[in-house]
Formats: C-alpha cells, sequence, structure tokens
C-alpha cells in the first residue's frame, strides 16, 4: 500500500547539458531571498512534503523548505570535515522570514551538488 506522500524528482534535473538558472559565480552577489526564490523557480531533484532540493548549477544545490532545520547545514559541515568521508559541501546557509510557517521562517542551504543514483528505487 503506497503512503499519502509520495517523493518527486524531475528526471530533467540530472541532465549536465540544460540551462540553470545560477552559475557559481553569481551565488555571493544574490540577497537570500532571492536565492530562496530559486526554490519555486528551479528543476527540482528532491521534493517530499515540506523539503525540497533543487538545482542551481552545473555544480550547486538548494535544499529548502518548512521541515528543514539550521543543525542540517551544521551537521553537514561536521561530516565534510572529517577525512575519508565524502559530504556535500556547505556554500550558504541562511534563513529567511515567512509568516505562512509555524516557527515563521523557513531555512535554506547551498550545497555541492553530486551526481549520484537514488537508493530508494
Amino acid at each position: 500500500m503506497d503512503g499519502i506522500l509520495r517523493a518527486y524528482a524531475d528526471p530533467a534535473s540530472r541532465a549536465v547539458d540544460r540551462a540553470f538558472p545560477l552559475h557559481r559565480a553569481g551565488l555571493h552577489s544574490l540577497s537570500d531571498e532571492s536565492l530562496a526564490a530559486h526554490l519555486d523557480s528551479a528543476t527540482v531533484l528532491f521534493d517530499l512534503g515540506q523539503k525540497t532540493v533543487v538545482r542551481l548549477s552545473k555544480d550547486l544545490g538548494l535544499k529548502g523548505g518548512g521541515n528543514v532545520l539550521p543543525c542540517e547545514a551544521e551537521v553537514l559541515r561536521i561530516v565534510a570535515s572529517k577525512p575519508g568521508i565524502r559530504a556535500p559541501r556547505v556554500h550558504r546557509s541562511f534563513q529567511v522570514a515567512d509568516d505562512t510557517r509555524y516557527f515563521c521562517t523557513m531555512e535554506y542551504t547551498v550545497v555541492d551538488y553530486i551526481n549520484v543514483r537514488s537508493t530508494s528505487r
């Protein structure tokens, strides 16, 4: 029996030859709010409930949503600092005010895009 929640991924998000909304050079010139807006417009790598991951560029992804916690970025930073463990590097982590959310904020994390196949199939 299928559950109510089903993960979604756009197959085009893994293409290497498509145009993406952002290149690494432009990352630090964008405000938090304009970067967060890409969560609704960029190609979806993964979406389930209130967690979404989109592809910003050939090398970057953006994770965000109402259920994304600030500690997730910190955990990734700690794991990535350990020798011999491959983990995406956190390039930026921030919160944007959102009165529609329970805690009145949404968390966003910009990380390295690592092309791997899903193990859930």
